[in-house]
């Protein structure tokens, strides 16, 4: 009688399973580790440029010229047609949620008669066919009236804009007297009108 039976194939399997446990792929591991840092950098990067701060110009510096087309007419607007009030231009995009989020305060202070501001808003959407139409569908459905200029990159690069959105308040001598990054309520808008204007 043999008292020591052969194992059976199940138990050598079980065995050598336990001995060599499977095998890490790390060169997958490090693919997707290089997957999520580059991920994460780009995340990293649209956070910075919606809410970092702009390279904007300095307070006192003369404000450059807008010169650009109105939307729907076309017609050239430049900053000297304002000179003698404070100016607001705020610098825009229709796929920012923060611009879309300031866009009705900044509607309100354009109804407004009494601000004694002018308020221009200035688009900064890639400048190509669909551009207007999908600008002027914004405008719609958000019931915007205010001043819209579209940049092509000339005027943005000349206001040194880096953040979007980014606030560029004029005083009446055209001079810029505040530049500023984000998101702003209503009440901190008006006081910054206020503030240029002297008052």
């Amino acid at each position: 009688m043999n008292e020591n039976p052969s194992p059976s194939p199940s138990s050598v399997e079980a065995a050598t399973s336990s001995e060599h446990p499977p095998s890490i792929d790390k060169k997958g591991m490090a693919t997707g580790t290089l997957i999520a840092l580059v991920v994460v950098t780009l995340l990293a990067v649209n956070v910075w440029n919606l809410y970092g701060p702009s390279k904007g110009l300095k307070a006192g510096e003369l404000a450059p010229t807008l010169d650009l087309p109105h939307i729907g007419s076309g017609e050239i607007v430049g900053l000297e047609e304002f000179r003698g009030q404070v100016v607001l231009i705020d610098f825009w995009a229709t796929w920012c949620p923060p611009c879309r989020e300031q866009m009705p305060a900044l509607q309100n202070m354009a109804n407004d008669p009494e601000l004694g501001a002018a308020i221009v808003s200035v688009n900064t959407d890639d400048p190509d066919e669909g551009r207007e139409p999908l600008v002027a569908g914004f405008m719609n459905q958000f019931g915007l009236t205010l001043t819209t200029l579209l940049d092509d990159g000339q005027a943005r690069a000349r206001y040194k804009v880096g953040a979007i959105p980014t606030l560029v308040v004029v005083d009446p001598e055209g001079a810029v007297h505040r530049v500023s990054a984000g998101l702003h309520s209503e009440d901190d808008l008006r006081r910054m009108v206020a503030e240029a204007a002297g008052r």
